[in-house]
């Protein structure tokens, strides 16, 4: 039984004549009465009878048109999911993260995800939390990577979200500043000290850093505000002061001197896998979102 045959009979059914359905599917009429007739054949009941002009259904064709309707619908549910599963072999996943989703956590995740899906194609680049809350809400990246924010901001109702990981937090200074030659940092010694922060203020480290102040009795003094991690590290490293940030492995190699918070003092930096909650999200992006919460056993999401 021909599958196109099939179609030409729902058609010329709903259609009621032969003229109008060979017009809807772009064929001849001759075309489609041979088609109906070698169905007629195969089945070995008359599926039409003319009325007038018309073409109206047999009892038979009636009853064989109700199975019909379900079988196309069954197949046309089966193309559809296989066509979303092409595009999750095939699509692009546009991600945007702080520094240390794009230099430690994320790499090894894409590659692990890719093994599994090697046509999968990536874009990602790194942002401060603001800049990466703003893309996902605004469309220009389909999940974001970032650290703290207020959850409860009427600015971020539609955004879904779920914390994958909690990192140590350290204070980094010049290597020739005096404190070089501790390991463990006394916060109360920084009353004074020149800090670079990141320039947006009510996000990330940037709020972390005001509540470790306001804690320790210590005055802001902020001295350059800046857009990224490797902005921050740069002008550390040039002497012009100290500032907060997540540890990684890449500080060992930097031109700064790493100072640790005692065992019961550690702040955390949670950061967050995030997306748009009230938009369709793309097979291969849903896939890749749930690849990283199925590693993360305590992930608890916000959808």
């Amino acid at each position: 039984m021909n599958w196109q045959h099939l179609q030409y009979f729902k058609t010329v059914a709903e259609a009621g004549n032969y003229a109008k359905a060979s017009e809807q599917l772009f064929i001849t009429t001759s075309a489609l009465s041979k088609a109906i007739s070698s169905l007629e054949q195969e089945l070995n009941f008359p599926l039409f009878e003319k009325s007038g002009r018309n073409s109206v259904l047999t009892p038979y064709g009636k009853t064989f048109k109700s199975y019909v309707d379900k079988a196309l619908d069954t197949i046309d549910m089966g193309i559809a999911d296989v066509q979303s599963q092409l595009d999750l072999y095939t699509g692009t996943i546009n991600i945007m993260g702080t520094y240390i989703m794009c230099a430690d956590f994320l790499p090894p995740r894409i590659r692990s995800f890719m093994e599994i899906y090697p046509q999968v194609r990536f874009s990602m680049v790194y942002n401060i939390t603001a800049v990466t809350l703003d893309s996902v809400m605004n469309g220009t990246q389909d999940l974001g990577f970032c650290g703290e924010f207020d959850s409860d901001d009427p600015r971020y109702k539609n955004i879904g979200f779920s914390n994958i990981s909690s990192d140590d937090l350290v204070i980094i200074t010049p290597k020739e500043h005096p404190l070089s030659k501790d390991y463990y940092i006394d916060f109360r010694k920084l009353d004074g000290e020149n800090f670079i922060t990141y320039r947006s203020n009510d996000t990330g480290v940037h709020r972390l850093y005001v509540q470790l102040c306001e804690k320790y009795g210590v005055k802001p003094k902020i001295a350059f505000e800046v857009p990224d991690d490797q902005s921050i590290i740069g002008l550390v490293a040039a002497g012009l002061g100290c500032a907060l940030i997540a540890d990684n492995s890449s500080l060992r190699s930097e031109n700064v001197h790493v100072l640790h918070f005692r065992e019961d003092e550690v702040p955390k930096s949670r950061s967050y896998i995030i997306w748009r909650k009230d938009r369709y999200i793309a097979p291969v992006v849903s896939a890749f979102r749930d690849f990283i919460l199925d590693e993360i056993p305590d992930s608890v999401s916000h959808r």
